[in-house]
């Protein structure tokens, strides 16, 4: 199995499609039996797409006859590809060059294979440094101006870095099904390595999780960050639950094991395809009082008033760039606006649906104030009858301001915002 044809294919998905890197990365990972080949076809395609406006920039640098737009999707890929293994890859050049220009012979013609060989032969000789920092560590222009606005160089400088190393895999056991020492124990069996961390059942794992000699039903990944946010709702067994964007169901599920599956839970989803995910994960996980609604969240009406509500709004996601880099290309600075309206939208209603003395726990996996702080400074000046809280029940260092906040650099995980609102009259 030649892992670069692989790489060829998925990147195009990716780039060229709108493809999601981990899913359709996942589903080759399975077929690959050798384990370097898999960490190889990870870090390759993970790197390309993080560092893409730094390939493109670097590419570009010797097209002579045509912009980067120009070329032919798969020439313009491989050009990636080739170009990340060159500047960031331990691989001798001339053999990296050599791999290349053969899938450039497989997929084109001599004339693409002799761009491909004249192109990569430059760069590797030649490696050209950009001087804009934007472009040095490969994000937006407009985000990278953004963040300046409120971050030291330095400080965004980190930020950035940080968003294009890898990603780290956490796991959650089900403790509906498996003890933590019982689950523990099979990992060491089987010569994984993990660290213990905050809570009973989360872990930090090395070893890819689709790898894990362990049943599907023991454990899911989920990342630290919205790991801590499900024990900062501090979700009480029998009571009533609405989470309001449920779909994949991750945090869903989680709630349900901390109550021991004997709350009722009402998952709503606008997506009907998406809404079978919970209902697949909640039965995968053993869990039976989920009642999933296939309905719209910003509008939607209960005769019931629930307890507690999660509300993981939809957001721009630029706090999860590690594992999500293909976000950075995607995202328009514009919808950060568009996302906080819908926000605010979301907020209205869980406020029309929780009862006296109940919790709201708005959360997101973004860093910009506009759709976290600012967000809830507009809730309390409209709802008077309700009191930002703070949880009692995680580490404090994750609490700052009386918000949730987790800063992803210093936990090896997403950035996460949550803030606890409480009805109080």
């Amino acid at each position: 199995m030649n892992i670069r044809n692989i790489a060829l294919h998925v990147i195009s998905r990716v780039l060229e499609e709108g493809a999601w890197l981990n899913k359709i990365l996942t589903h080759f990972l399975f077929k690959i039996q050798d384990a370097r080949d898999r960490a190889f076809l990870t870090e390759l395609l993970y790197g390309t797409v993080k560092q893409k406006l730094r390939l493109d920039w670097t590419i570009s640098k010797f097209l002579e006859k045509y912009s980067i737009e120009e070329l032919p999707p798969y020439i313009r890929n491989i050009l990636r590809l080739g170009t990340y293994e060159i500047l960031f890859l331990n691989i001798p050049p001339y053999a990296t060059v050599n791999e290349y220009v053969k899938l450039a012979k497989k997929v084109g013609h001599r004339g693409t294979a002799a761009l491909v060989n004249a192109l990569l032969r430059r760069i590797s000789s030649e490696r050209p440094e950009p001087r804009e920092p934007w472009i040095k560590y490969s994000h937006p222009k407009w985000l990278y101006e953004r963040w300046r606005k409120r971050m030291e160089e330095e400080e965004c400088i980190k930020l950035m870095e940080y968003n294009n190393s890898p990603h780290v895999i956490f796991i959650r056991i089900n403790t509906l099904k498996v003890t933590p020492s019982d689950f523990e124990k099979e990992l060491k069996k089987n010569d994984v390595n993990f660290e213990r961390l905050y809570f009973p059942e989360t872990l930090k794992i090395t070893t890819p999780p689709q790898f894990l000699p362990i049943g599907k039903s023991f454990y899911l990944v989920q990342d630290l960050s919205t790991q801590v946010a499900v024990h900062y709702l501090n979700p009480e067994h029998h009571s009533t639950i609405l989470d309001m964007t449920a779909a994949p169901g991750v945090k869903t599920t989680h709630i349900a094991q901390l109550t021991s599956d004997t709350a009722w839970i009402v998952a709503v989803e606008k997506n009907k395809g998406r809404s079978r995910l919970i209902k697949d994960l909640g039965r995968r996980m053993g869990i039976t009082n989920i009642d999933i609604v296939v309905g719209d969240s910003s509008y939607i009406s209960f005769k019931t008033r629930f307890q507690f509500i999660l509300l993981d709004a939809p957001c721009s996601g630029l706090g999860t760039l590690r594992r999500k880099p293909e976000i950075k290309w995607r995202i328009k600075e514009n919808d950060i606006h568009r996302m906080s309206i819908l926000q605010k939208k979301l907020l209205e209603n869980a406020a029309r649906l929780v009862k006296k003395g109940g919790f709201i726990l708005y959360s997101t996996c973004t860093i910009e104030p506009e759709e976290n702080e600012e967000n809830i400074k507009y809730f309390l000046s409209k709802f008077t009858d309700f009191k930002l809280v703070t949880g009692k029940n995680i580490p404090e260092n994750f609490v700052k301001n009386g918000f949730l906040f987790i800063e992803g650099i210093k936990y090896n995980c997403d950035y996460f915002f949550g803030a606890k609102l409480q009805k109080v009259r």
